[in-house]
């Protein structure tokens, strides 16, 4: 009887116990997140080969007309 108990005991507390973070907590600050997505949108557009390429043509056009 007692090892019954203390089996569905274990059972329970297990089942009770939460994962991942609670609501409402944040990692990091705002502005970390603000830079951290700055980051991301300029790693993104850096390997984007096709825009890499119209940029590089713009800037060589750019070049050309200043001179």
């Amino acid at each position: 009887m007692m090892e019954e108990s203390t089996q569905t005991n274990n059972i329970i507390e297990k089942s009770k116990k939460k994962k991942g973070r609670p609501k409402g907590t944040a990692i990091f600050t705002e502005e970390e997140a603000k830079e951290r997505a700055r980051q991301r949108a300029r790693i993104h557009y850096a390997l984007n080969y096709e825009k890499e390429r119209e940029r590089k043509r713009m800037e060589y056009h750019a070049k050309k007309n200043i001179v």
